[in-house]
């Protein structure tokens, strides 16, 4: 599966390399048609937003792709993420809390609250 994985993401991974955030996007979006719900495509997609400083939009997106493979979050997983994981919850945690809890009738606020807690949770064992 990792092999499939590594050839299908190839050019976004080139991308990647070479500091073509954009373009990496561009070509992940290309894939996504082809192969719309492709949990890793969420996953890269995540940290590409992460490496852009879109943190709201990296956890959203890392969300979906845990969501569809928890094999993410797995440390013994040949495709774990989970040092980026670990990172991005650790940084966004304290900063969404804080920013709910001065506008808590914010939706979008609360949204991003419970994306961040539910990686957390799913870092701590937590299931599905």
């Amino acid at each position: 599966k990792t092999a499939l994985l590594d050839r299908l993401y190839a050019p976004v991974s080139t991308a990647l390399q070479s500091g073509k955030l954009q373009e990496a996007l561009l070509k992940l979006e290309e894939i996504s048609v082809r192969y719309p719900g492709e949990a890793h495509g969420y996953i890269l997609k995540g940290e590409i937003y992460n490496r852009l400083e879109l943190f709201d939009k990296a956890v959203a997106s890392i969300v979906q792709g845990v969501k569809l493979n928890g094999d993410y979050i797995d440390k013994a997983s040949q495709v774990t993420r989970r040092a980026l994981i670990e990172k991005l919850v650790a940084a966004q945690l304290p900063r969404a809390a804080a920013e709910y809890k001065s506008s808590p009738g914010n939706a979008a606020l609360k949204e991003q609250l419970a994306n961040i807690n539910y990686l957390k949770s799913r870092l701590a064992g937590g299931c599905e």
